[in-house]
């Protein structure tokens, strides 16, 4: 079974029973916290205005979808606790600008208090398809690829630095192994292959969308 990357969703909820929001919470986060990356991996946290004005689609799936639900739901019902209105924030990871498939991180706080946290898959909203990558490694001028998503799998060949090619799904299948390299999975001289994407969140990402794509 393929996973995307960090994979499925994941849904956070702030215990609320305490009398007041904030009540022995060690940090609370002010709003210029929030407009920072955590790490180089994630893109600045944005407030979520209107969905009609977001460039990504997001919730491919049943599990997503529902996890979404039950995270706007446990923001209203703090919202309602609090007497206070919600505020929606959304941040996307390296990869959703670099090759069009990635994650996105929702979030909603109450008196710059985060209450719950979302996680999905998310692809540009005006990616072609088929999707044109061009390989970019850092390190020996190349990618290898193989015939499933780790280092110890049979090797299939090589592509060279700026060699081009095109992915046909949508969003694309990307898995993350026990070592934390992410794969992605592509057609290699007409067999099933993975390519290496990153070997860490915040490292360098071995494929780019191709240049001059209309996006």
């Amino acid at each position: 079974m393929l996973v995307a990357i960090w994979s499925g969703f994941s849904v956070g909820v702030k215990e609320l029973n305490s009398p007041a929001l904030g009540q022995n919470v060690t940090e609370v986060p002010s709003n210029e916290n929030l407009a920072k990356p955590k790490n180089q991996g994630w893109g600045p946290w944005q407030k979520l205005e209107s969905a009609e004005d977001l460039t990504f689609s997001s919730g491919f799936s049943n599990m997503e979808l529902g996890g979404y639900l039950d995270y706007s739901h446990a923001c209203e019902q703090a919202a309602q606790a609090a007497q206070s209105e919600p505020i929606f924030w959304y941040r996307l990871d390296n990869l959703v600008e670099t090759i069009g498939t990635g994650n996105v991180e929702y979030r909603c706080t109450i008196n710059d208090e985060i209450i719950a946290y979302h996680f999905s898959t998310a692809v540009l909203s005006n990616l072609p398809f088929p999707t044109c990558l061009t390989v970019q490694s850092n390190i020996g001028g190349g990618i290898k690829i193989r015939n499933s998503p780790n280092l110890t799998a049979t090797l299939l060949g090589t592509l060279k630095n700026g060699s081009q090619i095109m992915i046909e799904s949508s969003p694309m299948y990307l898995s993350t192994d026990a070592q934390g390299r992410t794969w992605i999975n592509l057609q290699f001289k007409g067999q099933d292959g993975w390519g290496s994407l990153t070997t860490k969140p915040e490292g360098n990402i071995n494929f780019r969308m191709c240049q001059g794509l209309n996006l």
